[in-house]
């Protein structure tokens, strides 16, 4: 897959995008808890197999957090989305870090720390129906 769309033209515009309180949120739509659910469920398979990815953590509680319609709800459920991706990141910066003879290892300017939020992810309580 490539980045093809993510041109600078369009990359200077998400600010604008971003800061707009208009924009909806597009969450609570039919089917996302159904959603949540199922990667919420695939997430503790992948987990109880020892083949848990990154992805699918991201993707269980960023599904989780788009079951909210409440504003105030989805921002504390997007807390864990924007804390696991941080996670995500540092777990990138650190092997990127250990890869003498990658070209692209040049370091982000931030320190890699460890998380723990893939365990703490595994065993959170299911999604509300």
């Amino acid at each position: 897959m490539t980045d093809e769309y993510l041109t600078p033209e369009y990359l200077a515009e998400i600010p604008d995008l971003v800061l707009s309180p208009d924009m909806p949120d597009g969450t609570g739509a039919p089917g996302d808890s159904r959603r949540a659910q199922c990667a919420a469920k695939t997430m503790r398979a992948m987990a109880r197999g020892g083949e848990i990815a990154w992805r699918d953590i991201v993707w269980a509680h960023l599904a989780s957090a788009i079951t909210e319609t409440d504003p105030a709800r989805l921002r504390a459920a997007l807390a864990p989305v924007a804390a696991t991706l941080d996670s995500w990141i540092a777990s990138l910066d650190l092997r990127i870090s250990t890869e003498p003879t990658s070209p692209d290892s040049a370091a982000t300017g931030r320190e890699a720390e460890p998380h723990a939020l893939a365990a703490e992810a595994v065993t959170e309580k299911p999604v509300d129906a």
